[in-house]
């Protein structure tokens, strides 16, 4: 049978934005429930109290709230380490059987020695490079006869090293793009391995997602004391 409180889960978790004005309690319950009033009373083919929907949006509201701070995501989030890296670059290849013959020869042009940066990401019909700058021009030469697809510059990476556990808790990354997302910061790129866990923004936003993420990260921390 359908609810009131049901219907407003479904239509919150469509809208990214106000279930963070809940999550960051700010939201105002009466413009939302008359908001969200005449989709609930269609779905349930009659009127609907405004005071109804406000109730089950304080509820939802304080699950969400319960689920964040009640699991692992703030424990986790308190022990990570935050860095930067910036003018990197992003170059987009099509794939093809001669390029990952060069691709030795693209990990041979850094030097993680003086702290170059290499990460390669292969999908199902491209492959991307994020670099360093500098070595930009070198590795556009190596890959002369590819197919380009794309290259953004004045790139940035945000990187956070989690603990082990990282990789068995649900919710971190979802909390940490809606952070960024709250703050207007546009990822290029998500880049993770096991315990780390890298966004490529440009430069411009970079002080803007290391700030909001640095901020989490020491809310976790007091939250967790």
């Amino acid at each position: 049978m359908v609810t009131v409180s049901h219907l407003v889960k479904k239509y919150v978790e469509g809208m990214p934005f106000i279930h963070e004005c809940m999550g960051k309690k700010i939201l105002n319950y009466a413009s939302v429930a008359e908001l969200l009033k005449p989709g609930i009373e269609k779905e349930m083919e009659k009127k609907i109290k405004t005071s109804a929907i406000m109730m089950a949006l304080r509820r939802y509201a304080e699950d969400i709230e319960r689920k964040y701070e009640s699991g692992n995501i703030m424990k986790i989030l308190s022990k990570s380490e935050i860095s930067i890296r910036s003018s990197l670059c992003d170059i987009t290849v099509f794939k093809s059987g001669m390029l990952f013959g060069k691709l030795k020869n693209i990990y041979n042009i850094v030097d993680y020695d003086k702290g170059d940066i290499l990460n390669i990401v292969h999908g199902n019909f491209t492959v991307t490079i994020i670099v360093n700058e500098a070595h930009r021009k070198k590795i556009l030469d190596t890959l002369e006869n590819d197919k380009v697809y794309h290259v953004e510059r004045d790139l940035a990476q945000v990187s956070l090293k989690f603990p082990s556990e990282y990789l068995y808790t649900s919710g971190v990354l979802h909390q940490l793009t809606k952070e960024l997302a709250w703050n207007n910061v546009n990822l290029i790129e998500i880049v993770s391995s096991l315990t780390e866990l890298n966004f490529i923004v440009k430069n411009k936003d970079t002080v803007k997602a290391y700030s909001a993420l640095e901020n989490m990260i020491e809310r976790s921390k007091e939250m967790v004391k």
